[in-house]
């Protein structure tokens, strides 16, 4: 994103489990609103239990000689001068080629949930853009075995993995392609619900503000969040970018899919909400929220009175369950969601056989199949606790 995000370093010190010797500074309206200055000592605490970052500033023991901190003007990477963006105030390289930006656009745009292209890590990123001038994430599609094998760490099968991953990732649908871009402001939750509701990359470039605003969260009806009215101005601001336009142009000419993939919605789980809470034993957080969007579901990330299910892994304390209880919200167990998972995909096979019977009759072809429902079960967790931290603070000089 180009952003330049000022890190307080400091002597080290153990807190909350584990040894601190950076906390994060936010941005340079943090910095002036605590007046934090190089020398001070200063109180942090653990967002969350993760995150150290710093509270507030001991002024009793400020040095004599403190000056306030003086905010770059110029990028410390290529020396662009920055410029401040969005209701963050976020100071932010401007220039599109700065090379750390050209890399970090690269690693997202292939990470997992974007287009899951295997083998393409920061280091690989790296090499690709330092030996063989990668500049965008459409030049991975001029990429070639013969090319890769010219560096260091590919050899014949390595290079030809690369290649293939890449080739796949052309088929990805359009909510991992709009997250990929980078948009500021938009993850990949409001992705899938911009793909959603233009269905193509190409309605999406052509809505109004207007037309963007009317999806949820972006603006319409989001009474009380302002931050809403800005993820509409920034993909709008995006897709106006005549350089986004010729990467997109590009990304067309290599062949990628701009269009959203029809899913076959199922009755147990069309327009329903579901919330996890816990550890599921036959797979992954991730892999569960992918099956339930494959069936026409959402997923939240708390209970509400909007939540359908809450699906737990039968674990009676945490706030999640406590939530559920008072708004009467059901609660169901692993093995009821897999049966739910089985039912839905028994059905839509159904459903799909009795279509191509039909279509065979009068010589057409359909395949009806929800995403990721060919994908196996497997054993792959990993789990937040739901509650809070006790945000324990220490002081300390830096």
């Amino acid at each position: 994103t180009g952003a330049v995000t000022p890190v307080a370093e400091l002597e080290s010190v153990f807190i909350s489990g584990s040894t601190v010797s950076r906390a994060t500074l936010h941005n340079a309206s943090y910095i002036a609103e605590k007046d934090i200055r190089p020398g001070d000592t200063v109180v942090i605490e653990k967002a969350g239990e993760i995150i150290p970052a710093v509270i507030r500033v001991n002024l009793d023991k400020r040095p004599p000689d403190s000056l306030p901190f003086v905010f770059p003007q110029t990028c410390p990477e290529c020396g662009s001068p920055l410029k401040v963006y969005g209701q963050k105030m976020m100071h932010r390289c401007p220039n599109m080629a700065c090379p750390p930006q050209v890399k970090a656009r690269i690693v997202h745009f292939a990470s997992r949930d974007c287009m899951d292209i295997k083998g393409l890590g920061e280091s690989i990123v790296a090499m690709l853009v330092d030996k063989l001038g990668v500049k965008s994430p459409a030049d991975l599609y001029t990429l070639t075995k013969e090319t890769l094998m010219g560096l260091d760490k590919f050899k014949d099968k390595s290079a030809q993995n690369l290649v293939d991953s890449i080739e796949r990732s052309k088929t990805r649908d359009l909510g991992r392609l709009i997250y990929g871009l980078g948009i500021l402001e938009i993850g990949d939750k409001y992705a899938k619900l911009l793909a959603e509701k233009f269905q193509s990359l190409d309605a999406l470039m052509g809505a109004s503000l207007d037309e963007i605003k009317s999806v949820e969260g972006m603006g319409a009806g989001t009474q009380g969040n302002q931050q809403a009215g800005v993820r509409a101005l920034s993909v709008r601001a995006f897709f106006d970018d005549p350089h986004n336009r010729q990467l997109i142009e590009r990304l067309r000419g290599f062949g990628l899919n701009f269009n959203a993939e029809k899913k076959a919605g199922d009755e147990l789980f069309a327009s329903k909400v579901f919330v996890l809470t816990g550890t599921l034993k036959s797979m992954g957080r991730a892999q569960a929220k992918e099956l339930i969007e494959s069936f026409g579901g959402k997923v939240g990330s708390s209970v509400t009175k909007e939540t359908s299910y809450l699906i737990s892994d039968g674990e009676i304390s945490g706030s999640k369950i406590q939530k559920a209880a008072s708004l009467g919200t059901k609660v169901i167990l692993e093995d009821e969601f897999l049966s739910m998972i089985a039912a839905a995909k028994a059905r839509l096979e159904k459903n799909a056989a009795e279509n191509s019977e039909k279509d065979s009759s009068t010589g057409a072809s359909s395949t009806v199949a929800p995403q990721g429902s060919d994908q196996k079960v497997r054993a792959d967790v990993s789990s937040k606790p739901d509650d809070g931290a006790d945000g324990r603070q220490q002081t300390f000089d830096f």
